[in-house]
């Protein structure tokens, strides 16, 4: 969903995307065609030259640079500006490969202080990387909070419900309050400003917490992490710190506590909720930080200096075989992954196609009998 908001706003701001992922579905990738978004899952369709803004997560970019750095050197104006996002302090997509992000990495981010302190392990240049906490698109800016007084409307919001919250929910509901559950299990859909509006307060981790507070709502956080539950002026620091995931306060609790804490504690999060003030919530505000992820890109595209030291990168990546054997290491891990998550068979249909037409424009048609 980062992703994919960063894809919108930039069309927003007239500019031509391309997205290349690992494995689309329409869920995700229909909304970005019918914008005008470019989405492949296939690397031979992109052409890493062409662009002058390359924006990875999850190191794929890594499959495209052997193939790419001689087009990339002959390329007469200047060269691409590279930006890495790190989503996660433990995800194996999300940790730097040994080469390539080091050599062209113009600008890091990382969705979180806890992110950010993980990447500071591997040194430089990870340990320059620049906070780009999820930020909501501003759609979700809300200037009127929920009624103040008692919880009656409450959107869950998770794709990996624990058990207790669910048995919690359903005391809530015994007690007369509405629940509203979107997730895998429930609706599975992109979640809309309508959704956070409707809402006295959010049951959530992650990145829906910034759609709840721009939209001036309380959150409960709390999930298959546990958490700290309703998120005040006391532990906002340290819950965004770990990205809101919950593992800043990891204590379990059974259902009836959660049920006890959601319906006493409504009160004084929602007083915080309303009660944000903008720069509070700018960080976590997409404009502001588009804003400043442009500047900051064009100034690194103009810098001659920079430019030069990126060509160098290139040209040693290729003589040492560093971009190969990062390609390959990481198709390694692209292959365990799309494994993990059953999507192995489409990507081997792909490849099955791909070396048909391959076939197709390399041998001449047989006859009959051949």
């Amino acid at each position: 969903m980062v992703l994919c908001e960063l894809a919108e706003a930039l069309i927003d701001r007239g500019m031509q995307v391309t997205v290349l992922c690992n494995a689309q579905a329409d869920l995700v990738a229909a909304p970005l065609v019918a914008r005008g978004v470019r989405v492949t899952d296939d690397p031979d369709n992109i052409t890493l030259a062409k662009f002058d803004v390359v924006y990875c997560q999850h190191q794929l970019v890594s499959l495209l640079i052997p193939g790419a750095i001689a087009a990339l050197l002959a390329r007469p104006d200047r060269l691409p500006v590279f930006v890495y996002n790190h989503l996660s302090p433990f995800e194996a997509f999300e940790t730097p490969g040994p080469f390539v992000e080091a050599a062209l990495a113009d600008i890091i981010l990382c969705n979180s202080d806890e992110t950010r302190t993980q990447l500071d392990l591997y040194g430089a240049p990870f340990d320059d990387a620049v906070l780009f906490p999820n930020p909501a698109p501003d759609r979700f800016l809300c200037d009127n909070p929920a009624p103040q007084g008692r919880l009656t409307r409450l959107l869950a919001v998770s794709n990996h419900m624990p058990k207790e919250v669910s048995a919690a929910l359903t005391l809530l509901e015994q007690d007369g309050i509405t629940v509203t559950r979107i997730g895998r299990k429930y609706v599975h859909r992109r979640l809309t400003p309508a959704d956070i509006a409707g809402h006295d307060a959010v049951l959530t981790i992650g990145k829906t917490v910034q759609y709840a507070f721009a939209g001036r709502r309380a959150v409960f956080c709390y999930d298959k992490f546990a958490g700290p539950g309703w998120i005040t002026a006391a532990n906002f620091a340290a819950a965004a710190k770990a990205n809101f995931s919950g593992r800043s306060d990891p204590r379990p609790r059974s259902p009836e506590q959660l049920a006890q804490e959601l319906i006493a504690g409504f009160g004084g999060a929602a007083s915080f909720a309303k009660d944000l003030k903008r720069d509070h919530l700018t960080p976590y505000l997409l404009t502001p930080q588009l804003d400043a992820f442009l500047a900051k890109a064009l100034s690194i595209a103009e810098d001659d200096g920079l430019q030069a030291a990126k060509r160098a990168h290139l040209q040693h990546l290729a003589t040492t075989g560093q971009a190969l054997r990062e390609e390959r290491l990481y198709a390694l891990i692209r292959r365990e992954f799309l494994g993990r998550h059953h999507l192995q068979q489409h990507v081997r249909a792909q490849a099955k196609a791909a070396m048909s037409s391959r076939d197709v424009k390399t041998h001449p048609p047989r006859g009959v009998g051949d």
